[in-house]
């Protein structure tokens, strides 16, 4: 999720997640965190399009904004 975030990923998942920006134009809280798809088996809850950006939005915002991946380790 960190390599997402930071755009160190190849380009071919750079839309495999969005922020809830992208998906609304709302000015909440959240806009900036990942959004959360939603799901209705327990099975598609463990995959990392639902799984990732529900870990990654639970991290405090001091660990998320670490510069460079060994720090953010």
């Amino acid at each position: 999720m960190y390599c997402h975030v930071n755009n160190l990923l190849p380009n071919s998942f750079a839309d495999y997640f969005k922020t809830n920006a992208d998906v609304h134009r709302y000015d909440t809280r959240t806009r900036d965190e990942l959004h959360c798809v939603r799901f209705r088996t327990d099975v598609y809850k463990h995959t990392v399009q639902i799984f990732g950006p529900t870990l990654w939005n639970g991290l405090p915002q001091e660990v998320r904004g670490k510069t460079g991946i060994t720090r953010f380790k």
